[in-house]
């Protein structure tokens, strides 16, 4: 259970959500602006809750909590859990990836300069970030006590793919936008 308490631990969304504070304060209040950096730090705050509450959830299936008492904070975690994932995968598809462009009145679209010419590949992306993102729901519905070694291979081998498409995708928006405001990097 220690263990559990240990790894669960944000410390990277702690910092950054304090990096994206900063970020936002030091900004000269004429000019400051919630987007990105408020909203970012939002992003990390949820990322820091959620583990916390899954703890929280473990701890109490442990010492044999009564069932009101579990059911409720399976349904805490699990709402902890939702509300986390759908802000991520948001600021994965529209800020990072950049796929989505708000374009003012016509609200948002999808953005007109891209690397690659096919729509398909931001698709994929699409698809892959969710379904791979949403594979937490997955331990919600398989209570087992004992997960096989199999289990967290193929776990870490999807967050692997997950990642290489938001690396490559967030670097495709990078240079979209450099290359639409004249910037050298």
């Amino acid at each position: 259970l220690e263990q559990t308490v240990e790894s669960q631990l944000p410390d990277t969304a702690i910092l950054r959500m304090v990096q994206s504070t900063k970020r936002f304060l030091s900004q000269p209040k004429a000019t400051r602006k919630p987007f990105p950096n408020l909203v970012n730090a939002g992003k990390y705050l949820t990322g820091t809750i959620q583990p916390f509450v899954w703890t929280a959830w473990s701890i109490a299936k442990f010492k044999g909590a009564s069932p009101e008492v579990l059911t409720a904070m399976y349904v805490l975690s699990f709402a902890s859990q939702l509300v986390t994932q759908s802000y991520k995968l948001t600021w994965d598809v529209v800020v990072d990836a950049g796929i989505f462009v708000d374009y003012g009145k016509n609200g948002y679209e999808w953005r007109k300069e891209r690397v690659y010419k096919a729509w398909w590949p931001y698709y994929l992306f699409i698809v892959v970030d969710f379904t791979f993102r949403w594979r937490w729901l997955m331990t919600y519905y398989i209570q087992l006590d004992f997960k096989p070694p199999w289990f967290f291979a193929v776990w870490a081998v999807m967050e692997l793919i997950r990642r290489s498409f938001w690396s490559t995708f967030r670097v495709e928006n990078e240079h979209v936008n450099n290359t639409e405001h004249y910037r050298a990097t």
